[in-house]
Formats: structure tokens, sequence, C-alpha cells
């Protein structure tokens, strides 16, 4: 099987397994600072912007580990060429670029409403430096999530999974 792999899949393999890794290691990291913070008060985390994550920590940091764990397994299991494996990374990416996209979405429009309240608007070349950023960063991750989904959907992918 590995002769006949795609390269493509050997990438998106390996690289689903060093995503899963890193997504296990910040979801325990955040597990660990959820018990370092267990009383926090709700009145207080109410009014952050994203206050039921703050409420829910620890079920989020848990359920992060169970998504990286079924990554490292899918990963590995892509690169055994088993074709189920390439359904449930092609899921994850999508999933990723929605979050993505949305992600930015929401935060554009929580950072108009923070200069909705400032003093004083922002100067022209801060806001033309944080739409650039915002592009940069859906380009810089979109860009490996699209090229995973179109890999996998190839004709050439698909015949070579079993």
């Amino acid at each position: 099987m590995a002769s006949e792999r795609p390269v493509c899949v050997t990438v998106i393999g390996w690289g689903t397994m060093a995503v899963a890794l890193l997504m296990a290691f910040s979801g325990m990291m955040a597990a660990l600072g959820s018990l370092a913070m267990p009383d926090l008060d709700p009145e207080r985390t109410r009014q952050i912007p994203m206050h039921f994550v703050f409420a829910h920590f620890a079920l989020f940091a848990t359920a992060q580990v169970g998504v990286a764990a079924l990554l490292l397994f899918a990963g590995r299991a892509l690169l055994q060429g088993r074709r189920w494996a390439a359904r449930v990374v092609e899921v994850a990416a999508w999933l990723g670029l929605a979050y993505l996209v949305l992600g930015m979405a929401w935060f554009a429009w929580e950072l108009r409403a923070g200069l909705s309240e400032a003093p004083r608007l922002p100067d022209a070349p801060f806001v033309a430096m944080v739409v650039l950023v915002g592009v940069f960063t859906v380009f810089f991750w979109g860009t490996p999530l699209v090229l995973t989904i179109r890999s996998l959907r190839s004709d050439r992918v698909r015949e070579a999974l079993s």
C-alpha cells in the first residue's frame, strides 16, 4: 500500500496526527488551567464576550482531547489506507474551515462593537492593519484546510484508499 499511496495522503495523515497531538496537549493544559480557576464568579465571566466558554471550560477541554484522540486515530488509519479515515479528516477540515470563518466574523463583530464604544475612532492605518491581519489569518489557516478537502476528494485518493 505504501508504494501506491499518493504523497498528499502521507502529508495529510502525518499532518493530521501532528495537529491532533497539539490539540491534545492544548486540551490537557486547558483542563489543568480550569482546575486552577474552579470558582470563577458567573457574574464576572458574563461580562466577557465568550462567557459560555469560561462557564464550561473543563467540558470544552475534555471534548478537545477527545477530538484529538479521534484525529490521531484517523491520521494513522489514513496512512494505512482506510477510506473511513479520509471522511473523518475531511469532516474535521470542513469543521475547521467553518470555525475559522465564523471565528473571524465574530472577531470582526466584537471589534466593531468595541470600537463603536471607544472615545475616538482609530486611524485608517490601524483599521487597514486589522483587516490585513484578518485576511492573512483566514488565508494562512484556511489554505491547508481547503487543500486537504480538495485532495481527499480527488479521484486518485479515492482509488488509492480501500
